[in-house]
């Protein structure tokens, strides 16, 4: 639970973890923090997201867009 019913930021308005991300340290007292798999193909909140954590493709390890490449479609549900 990470204290909201928003979609979109990890956590569904259900309790469940949403497609391309990982959450960590929720307590009853505390929410959760949900944070984008950078290298799994899923497109989610990062500049792109080509599948693998390989620089020098288009898209790097971190999941943003390299120098002299333009990063379009992709979603949280697929390439």
């Amino acid at each position: 639970d990470d204290g909201n019913t928003d979609s979109g930021d990890g956590c569904m308005a259900n309790c469940t973890v949403e497609p391309g991300f990982f959450c960590v340290g929720g307590t009853h007292n505390l929410r959760d923090f949900c944070h984008a798999i950078c290298g799994d193909g899923l497109r989610v909140l990062e500049e792109c997201d080509d599948g693998n954590r390989i620089s020098g493709d288009g898209c790097s390890a971190r999941c943003t867009v390299e120098p002299g490449y333009i990063c379009s479609g992709g979603s949280q549900f697929g390439a």
